[in-house]
């Protein structure tokens, strides 16, 4: 799973990399949350005696300005009179080559090999004919929306039958080829989280899946943001997908993987188990404050943006598919910019890291801006507490505390 590094406080856990970058990263996803002042970025906390650093004329955000960000770096120790504006140094490159390296970088994912060549588009009169309806649980906008990190939706009808679920936990087990990965985890935390094997590495899933994704899923995803071209059934990309495993055998504590963002446009997640087979478990939602536990065989879609963790099992084993969406017509330059500075601080390139960060919060300010123009009405409105979700919490025994 390409995910986002996590947040550095609360229940959000990270592997103990470099402390300053995680402040940075605190504040760029509090920006990205702050959906009331989408024009508008925070200053960066410089990471020297807990000051606040200037922000530079509000470089980060502002439209059509080059952010000047090498003097973050350089004022790193040098204490509570760390004056930015004396030690501004030139960019490693441009906004602009970053959004054409994102650009290419989203289209060789959305067409790599295998899912890559997957049948995407089907006839009506060949895609699946019972799709079940979508419920959006908690606190919403008045449409769901894939764009929306609190917009949470759970089918209210099984995506993959009894049959197909048996089918691939039988062929995982049998590959037995799990493996403990994380992003930015330590060791120690990876030995409580679950273990994991591709679904390209399991031949009979993979054809399974090659004919379902264009009958079945995009149709089903598609009805889910019916009124959005970038999640319309033609224009979604599977790029990765993976088998989770669950396994509490009471040596090191539940397993659970941290509250964390996924690199995705849109996140389906499918149990392959009934939650009766074992204890605790679900996806905990992050703007719920629950941890979801759909039905063997239901699905769990939400936007990649939706702070999100597997809730500890404290006892049996947890199955479940996890498929990671791009849409063709969606650049996430935001969070590839983020990504990008994740990977170059934690390799000691601390300057071109700062540069991509700041890149970072200028695309989400920007894309935020475009974003607050074409909302109706309707989607302007304040949140509200959806009832039809708020029943479906109650009564399917969701989890209220976070292991």
């Amino acid at each position: 799973m390409r995910s986002a590094m996590p947040l550095a406080q609360g229940r959000r856990q990270h592997s103990g990399s470099s402390g300053s970058f995680f402040v940075w990263a605190g504040l760029l996803a509090a920006t990205r949350l702050c959906k009331q002042l989408p024009c508008w970025a925070p200053p960066i906390v410089a990471p020297t005696s807990g000051q606040r650093s200037r922000s530079a004329g509000n470089s980060a955000a502002a439209v059509g300005e080059e952010p000047t960000v090498g003097a973050w770096v350089q004022s790193f120790g040098r204490g509570e009179k760390a004056d930015l504006e004396d030690n501004v140094t030139l960019l490693t490159r441009t906004f602009e080559a970053g959004i054409a390296e994102n650009a290419l970088e989203h289209g060789r994912e959305c067409n790599a090999a295998p899912f890559g060549s997957f049948r995407r588009v089907v006839p009506h009169k060949d895609r699946h004919g019972n799709l079940p309806k979508w419920q959006q649980l908690g606190s919403g906008a008045a449409r769901a929306s894939p764009f929306d990190v609190e917009s949470v939706l759970v089918s209210g009808g099984p995506l993959l039958s009894l049959d197909e679920c048996s089918a691939i936990v039988e062929e995982a087990e049998a590959a037995n080829t799990w493996v403990k990965s994380f992003p930015h985890a330590s060791k120690d935390r990876e030995a409580t989280m679950p273990d994991r094997i591709r679904v390209d590495a399991l031949p009979a899933t993979l054809s399974w899946l090659s004919e379902a994704i264009g009958r079945r899923l995009y149709p089903a995803i598609e009805s889910a943001f019916p009124e959005r071209q970038q999640s319309c059934a033609h224009n979604l990309r599977l790029y990765q997908a993976s088998v989770l495993r669950y396994r509490a055998d009471g040596t090191v504590g539940p397993i659970s993987t941290p509250v964390h963002q996924d690199f995705s446009f849109l996140t389906l997640t499918v149990p392959l188990n009934s939650p009766s087979e074992y204890q605790h478990g679900g996806t905990w939602i992050e703007p719920l404050g629950n941890a979801v536990r759909p039905e063997r065989g239901h699905g769990l879609l939400h936007s990649g943006r939706v702070w999100h963790g597997g809730h500890g099992v404290s006892g049996g084993t947890r199955y479940a598919l996890a498929l990671f969406f791009h849409s063709s017509k969606h650049v996430d330059h935001g969070k590839r910019f983020e990504e990008r500075a994740s990977s170059q601080i934690i390799q000691g390139r601390a300057q071109e890291g700062a540069d991509e960060l700041a890149f970072s919060l200028r695309a989400y300010a920007e894309e935020e801006e475009q974003r607050s123009g074409e909302l109706d009405a309707g989607q302007g409105e304040a949140r509200r507490r959806s009832g039809v979700g708020e029943a479906w919490l109650a009564s399917s025994g969701s989890e209220r505390l976070w292991p």
